[in-house]
Formats: structure tokens, sequence, C-alpha cells
């Protein structure tokens, strides 16, 4: 649910402005293995 939007003249507030830096983070994010991101693993799911 969203309960606000910021006004539509208030511009994008993005911590990434550059396309290369967004992409740096796009690169980072798809190479992460599950133990980088914190997902659990239980034994009946390891093959």
């Amino acid at each position: 649910v969203i309960t606000s939007l910021p006004p539509p003249d208030s511009g994008a507030d993005l911590s990434y402005h550059r396309l290369d830096e967004q992409l740096a983070l796009l690169a980072k994010v798809l190479s992460a293995g599950d133990d980088m991101v914190g997902l659990e693993q239980l034994e009946e799911d390891v093959d």
C-alpha cells in the first residue's frame, strides 16, 4: 500500500544517478551468491 507520493515536480532522488553507477550495482547484485545475500538453505535443498 502506498500511503503518499512526493510532489510531481520534486524530481528523481536516486542514489545512483549515472548509468555506469547503476550498471555496476546491477552487476554486483546479479553476481552475488546465496551466501552473500543471506538466503537460508535447508539441508533438503542441497543437491
